[in-house]
């Protein structure tokens, strides 16, 4: 998977460690995926519900992070773009990129917003301490993100597609440069063996 390209730390987001920080970003992700229909008034107290259940022995300090994290970016003024009419949840996908990987990627996509002239790739990534800069981002975010957006733009050849990361954090919509997407690709290319 493109994911599966990123570059993987022992350590997670606020010293959590990585196993911590990978639940942690797993629960954010679960309410962000579950709750967009959900009346604002009755968000909270479905999303305790959900992360119980889920989540059990998350620690209630964590819990609390993830929640008010979580329906911070509901009410973010970029909220109604992504999470509005004619965006998808968790969309599958599939690519083939040879000079990438032998074998066909599969993915999700956080979410997938489609207008008339122009697609949104949107990744959300829950780390302590976002980038400002699309050239200080990991390499494997670009990675992930520039397979996401080729396999879409392979699917709507009218539309431009461009590419986002939601930092949860903040929250932060970031759009990310397509040429630098494409570069990146270029190199992961050029240096396969």
């Amino acid at each position: 998977s493109p994911s599966s390209l990123v570059e993987h730390f022992e350590e997670g987001g606020a010293g959590l460690g990585r196993g911590m920080a990978l639940t942690r970003g797993s629960a954010v992700h679960l309410l962000l995926e579950t709750l967009t229909d959900r009346p604002k008034a009755t968000r909270h107290e479905l999303a305790n519900r959900l992360l119980a259940h889920r989540f059990p022995d998350l620690p209630d300090e964590i819990t609390a992070g993830v929640l008010t994290e979580a329906l911070a970016v509901f009410d973010a003024p970029f909220a109604d773009t992504i999470f509005g009419p004619g965006s998808l949840a968790e969309a599958g996908m599939a690519l083939e990129l040879p000079a990438i990987s032998e074998t066909r990627m599969l993915g999700r996509i956080d979410r997938l917003v489609i207008g008339p002239e122009r697609v949104l790739v949107v990744d959300f990534k829950t780390d302590a301490q976002p980038t400002a800069v699309n050239e200080e981002l990991p390499e494997g975010y670009l990675l992930q993100l520039g397979c996401y957006r080729a396999a879409i733009a392979a699917i709507y050849l009218e539309h431009v597609v461009d590419a986002a990361i939601l930092w949860t954090a903040g929250p932060v919509l970031m759009p990310i440069d397509g040429g630098l997407l494409d570069k990146t690709l270029a190199e992961r290319t050029a240096h396969r063996p």
